[in-house]
């Protein structure tokens, strides 16, 4: 197997998590691009030519057959990309033939788009959908064409190629096979349906020049953003947290127990079902952020937002925290586990980190993907998002309604801090909590009573 050498070698699609896992695709080759209809493959052409012009400044040269180009265009701005802007600043262009079922179709076929590409100088070049020709005009016309134009299109080093075509339902052979042979990539996308919800994924089949650990990754289709394709984050690209800066809990206890938490740290905290966050350690929490104005960005999937709130307008008015500042740091979403795929959940949360940009993350509920898939598929889940928070530097929580025990183990040693709270006890006539910390910078499990940090509340009720 051939490796690229530097990043002239290399096309950057542009596209989330594929560049990141596969490192792009080899400059000026052809790429075949295969399956059902609707599995999201013009998206991921249009996203390669869209951000190829957008961030890189490439020229892109889209040929469709039959769809007129105001539909393309309409559709591909649903998603976040706007054509238009592009076109008119001379980066890109789209041209829509129709396909005439003549002798003479072949040669025309090709002469227009050789010409195309002679006069535009595209970078990149995408040519959707091959059956469209083969269908009208016939398979060895069809056939014709296809070798014809892109042997002159191979023959220029400069042009990186992806060509789409369709497959049967139900199988992964493209209707016009003879194409994968001369193809230096193939990448098969797949929209199944699985429990009443859409997975896709996309399979790379062969890629030259490329080391694959994973061939098949999910991916999910975004309004605003196209595509995210969601491979697994290798363990050498995943930086340490940042040492030098902490978060410093607003009580004095509650920090020492825990220790220094450091900014991209990933935590997991375990509590019996139906039980809230002690008002010890919630307020500590709140008070926290609002005193050294923390960006917080909480998403539940068990609970309404607004019972969220409740709450916290509750704790802040008790305890005489600014709630006019938290309404500014922190941004409450609730989300429907069962709406969703788990990849198009992962999809959705990272979404709105990209937008919200939060410099903590409260991840709300995990008990419901515990519940809803297998261990593997909800391990999967957790390692894979634990992973990317790490790698982007968020500071994560994950609330979980369960104990820690031995086929949670992953989660443990994935974490950074592990916090497992017990059942209210009654000691000395109140009640009180017993926070485990299982795990911590400091090194060594310790464990804390919830009276121990009263001091901490610092009560000022408020009428």
């Amino acid at each position: 197997m051939v490796f690229l050498r530097n990043n002239t070698d290399v096309c950057l699609t542009g596209i989330k998590g594929f560049d990141e896992y596969l490192g792009g695709i080899p400059r000026g080759s052809l790429i075949v691009v295969i399956g059902h209809p609707g599995a999201g493959k013009t998206t991921f052409a249009a996203k390669f030519l869209y951000e190829g012009a957008r961030r890189f400044g490439e020229r892109g040269l889209y040929v469709g057959f039959g769809e007129p180009v105001r539909k393309f265009r309409m559709f591909m701005k649903e998603l976040g990309m706007d054509f238009e802007d592009l076109e008119s600043k001379g980066l890109i262009k789209i041209i829509t033939l129709p396909v005439l079922a003549t002798k003479d179709a072949a040669d025309m076929l090709t002469e227009t788009i050789i010409r195309a590409v002679n006069n535009f100088k595209p970078k990149r070049l995408v040519i959707d959908n091959l059956p469209a020709v083969v269908d009208i005009l016939g398979d060895i016309a069809g056939r014709a064409f296809l070798h014809t134009t892109l042997y002159n299109i191979l023959n220029r080093e400069e042009v990186t190629t992806i060509v789409i075509s369709d497959v049967y339902r139900g199988d992964k052979k493209p209707i016009v096979p003879s194409v994968e042979v001369i193809a230096d990539g193939v990448i098969l996308m797949k929209a199944e349906i699985r429990g009443g919800l859409i997975v896709r994924k996309l399979i790379i089949e062969k890629m030259k020049g490329k080391k694959m650990p994973v061939a098949e990754v999910p991916f999910s289709l975004v309004k605003g953003e196209g595509i995210i394709v969601f491979a697994p984050a290798l363990t050498y690209d995943i930086p340490a947290p940042k040492l030098p800066t902490s978060i410093k809990l607003r009580c004095e206890p509650l920090h020492k127990a825990v220790g220094p938490v450091y900014v991209g740290s990933q935590i997991i905290v375990c509590a019996p079902p139906g039980m809230t966050l002690p008002p010890e350690v919630m307020v500590s929490l709140l008070r926290t952020i609002a005193e050294d104005g923390i960006k917080v960005l909480l998403i539940s999937l068990t609970n309404p937002s607004i019972s969220i709130w409740c709450r916290i307008e509750s704790q802040a008015r008790k305890y005489g925290i600014s709630l006019s500042e938290l309404k500014k740091l922190i941004k409450i979403i609730s989300l429907n586990p069962t709406a969703y795929s788990i990849t198009e959940l992962m999809s959705t949360i990272m979404t709105e980190v990209e937008n919200y940009k939060p410099e903590v993350l409260v991840l709300h509920g995990l008990e419901a993907l515990n519940v809803l898939y297998p261990q593997r598929e909800f391990m999967s889940f957790y390692l894979n998002v634990i992973t990317r928070f790490r790698k982007k530097a968020i500071t994560t929580i994950y609330v979980i309604s369960s104990s820690i025990t031995d086929d949670k183990s992953p989660i443990v040693n994935a974490s950074d801090i592990v916090l497992a709270l017990s059942t209210p006890l009654a000691i000395r006539g109140t009640y009180s909590v017993k926070i485990d910390i299982l795990k911590s910078y400091l090194g060594e499990p310790k464990t804390i009573f919830t009276d121990y940090l009263r001091e901490c509340l610092q009560e000022t009720e408020h009428a």
